[in-house]
């Protein structure tokens, strides 16, 4: 039990729902996080190896062939930075992720310490009254 702070009772769920939770959940967010860097390497890799295979020069003047060079290089530019924009997003969200995290823990732990120095004031009056009642 844990008292109020207007010396009611009240039943430890809140003590209970701030003790820390089992790390399986959090190794679990890990490897879905490794599997999704994974699959954006992947798929990074992927649309290079597209862009270089569908664009191929066609037969014609040489300032054309250069022209379709130039363009297969800035799509394959594009498709690379497509793909490292999705990745950094992808961080960022992780990064979000791991912030609100430490974020809640901080409040659980700030609501442990407010309950903790409740109590410990509880028992130091208790204490200061049966000291008073011995004493005097």
């Amino acid at each position: 039990m844990v008292y109020t702070a207007g010396g009611k009772k009240k039943n430890d769920s809140a003590l209970a729902a701030a003790l820390p939770k089992r790390k399986s959940s959090k190794m679990k967010k890990q490897r879905e996080m490794q599997e999704g860097f994974k699959r954006l390497k992947e798929e990074m890799e992927d649309i290079s190896k597209e862009i270089s295979s569908s664009v191929t020069p066609k037969k014609g003047s040489g300032s054309w062939l250069q022209f379709g060079a130039e363009v297969e290089k800035l799509e394959e530019e594009v498709a690379v930075k497509r793909a490292e924009t999705r990745l950094l997003r992808q961080q960022v969200m992780e990064a979000e992720t791991k912030l609100e995290a430490s974020e809640k823990k901080a409040t659980e732990l700030r609501m442990l310490n407010a309950l903790l120095f409740l109590e410990n004031q509880r028992e130091q009056s208790l204490v200061n009254d049966l000291t008073r009642r011995f004493l005097g």
